[in-house]
């Protein structure tokens, strides 16, 4: 399937409820997944997901969102077209006062030549893995490969993510 591009100045946000239901999606949302946002306001933020991500990606990512932490990661959506689209994605909660969370918001960028291809490999990796031992099989890798980048003098999961994209 081909690849929809996006321009270096492209500022993707989106908003969901507590259960990842779209509340508020911004213009560039909308160009770049190619859906009118009457066709996504009320709808699971899943409508957007490509086959191909690694559902390891996603349970680490709420692992990290359900302990109120903010988490940086790459996502390969689908447009409405069928295309697919990179992005490299800064997700948090929102709180209410009560220090319960409220939403969850997403500010995502293009992706880097660099992420794409260090992402892309191990995401195809990360799906094999998938198909033949499961998604903790899987979810163990991703976390050998963000310890090993530990090593590297990288502190956190949030600053592998960031030196893969810049």
């Amino acid at each position: 399937m081909e690849e929809r591009v996006l321009k270096p100045t492209d500022i993707v946000i989106s908003q969901t409820d507590i259960e990842g239901n779209i509340i508020y999606i911004n213009r560039v949302f909308c160009r770049v997944s190619g859906y009118e946002r009457n066709l996504l306001i009320g709808k699971n933020h899943n409508i957007v997901r490509d086959e191909d991500m690694p559902k390891a990606i996603f349970k680490f990512l709420w692992e990290r969102l359900n302990r109120g932490e903010d988490s940086y990661c790459f996502i390969k959506n689908r447009a409405k077209d069928g295309r697919y689209y990179w992005l490299f994605s800064h997700i948090y909660p929102s709180f209410n006062r009560d220090k319960t969370v409220r939403s969850y918001i997403s500010t995502s960028y293009p992706i880097s030549i660099k992420g794409r291809e260090i992402m892309g490999s191990l995401y195809r990796v990360l799906m094999e893995i998938e198909r033949e031992d499961g998604v903790d099989s899987s979810m163990e890798r991703f976390k050998s490969f963000i310890d090993i980048n530990r090593h590297k003098g990288v502190q956190s999961d949030n600053e592998v993510m960031r030196n893969i994209q810049f």
